[in-house]
């Protein structure tokens, strides 16, 4: 199951979380949950609890910051949600790098990531960074590589996307 790890924000008094995906559940994988309804596009159409491994860029979320992360509630992006998954990217095959490091790819990649979606450098912006990675459980069990980056406004929700946002 996913824990959280401390923060990991390079800018003073802002701390932001990062959540870790792990994939075993008691006998089943977080592969194997539930997504939540799509439109043809690809686009959530109403609120609902899914899986984890569900989440894909473009989608927006509420109340992912669980120690464990096993479900997220997908919500349409034109109603008020929390976050908003803006990036994704693999680490390679091969063996579990370990947490740091996983987690310090997650960081870098996201923050390279921002600037292209928000429209402007994370350091100046108000918005909380998350990052959802694998953990050595996850990596083995479910071969999970994926590092996804959510961006959402620290303490309130937003409606729509923020990107170009500039905020």
């Amino acid at each position: 199951m996913p824990s959280q790890s401390a923060p990991v924000r390079r800018r003073p008094l802002k701390a932001a979380a990062v959540v870790v995906l792990l994939a075993a559940l008691s006998g089943c994988g977080l592969g194997d949950a539930q997504e939540p309804p799509r439109d043809e596009s690809g686009a959530v159409t109403e609120a609902a609890s899914a899986g984890a491994y569900a989440i894909k860029v473009g989608d927006c979320l509420n109340n992912p910051r669980a120690e464990r992360l096993t479900e997220v509630e997908f919500v349409p992006c034109d109603q008020p949600h929390e976050l908003e998954a803006f990036a994704a990217s693999n680490l390679p095959d091969g063996d579990f790098p370990g947490d740091t490091e996983v987690a310090a790819k997650a960081e870098e990649f996201c923050l390279a990531e921002f600037k292209a979606f928000a429209g402007i450098p994370y350091d100046d912006s108000a918005l909380e960074l998350i990052h959802l990675n694998p953990t050595e459980e996850s990596w083995s069990g479910e071969q999970d590589r994926e590092l996804l980056c959510l961006v959402g406004a620290k303490g309130e929700p937003t409606t729509g996307t923020l990107k170009d946002s500039r905020r």
